[in-house]
């Protein structure tokens, strides 16, 4: 038989704030510490320690998934579909939600049909989730084509992280 470990299931971790749900998401996916998302996303962003201004933009929480889990993450847009309809992945995911796909972002987590919402208490089915009518604004997915390996290694080379 193989040693194979068994999967691992997302930890949920709250928000602090109302604008720091980037930070939590950030620590779900890439399994750390609130704290060290944090400190993490600073570095990459050079947000002076206390501020998270008005919240994570997408290019950060990229570049810190891609230091914290050393994998590429591909950029995505909802194109104004409905969190319902959003085509999942099989993979972890980083979403932007919003009522309009505008104004009001949210950063929410995705593992296996679960949303991990930094302003509940916990997971819930995303056919339960009370936000599932609001409209995808942009996602963040592993990467694990060689394309996403390439980039990798170019950013390693020139020590971008």
């Amino acid at each position: 038989m193989g040693s194979e470990e068994p999967a691992r299931v997302m930890r949920h971790v709250p928000q602090r704030t109302k604008v720091d749900c980037g930070v939590a998401v950030l620590a779900m996916l890439a399994d750390v510490s609130y704290k060290r998302a944090e400190r993490t996303l600073r570095e990459v962003s050079f947000m002076p320690p206390g501020l998270i201004g008005d919240g994570v933009t997408e290019q950060n929480l990229l570049l810190s998934l891609v230091q914290l889990t050393s994998q590429w993450w591909q950029l995505g847009f909802g194109g104004g579909t409905s969190l319902a309809e959003w085509e999942r992945p099989e993979d972890r995911a980083a979403i932007v939600v919003s009522p309009n796909g505008r104004t009001n972002l949210h950063w929410v987590a995705y593992e296996k049909g679960e949303i991990y919402d930094p302003h509940s208490d916990g997971s819930c089915s995303l056919v339960d989730y009370e936000r599932a009518h609001w409209k995808v604004k942009t996602t963040l997915r592993r990467d694990q084509s060689k394309l996403g390996e390439f980039q990798l290694r170019q950013m390693e080379a020139f020590r971008i992280f």
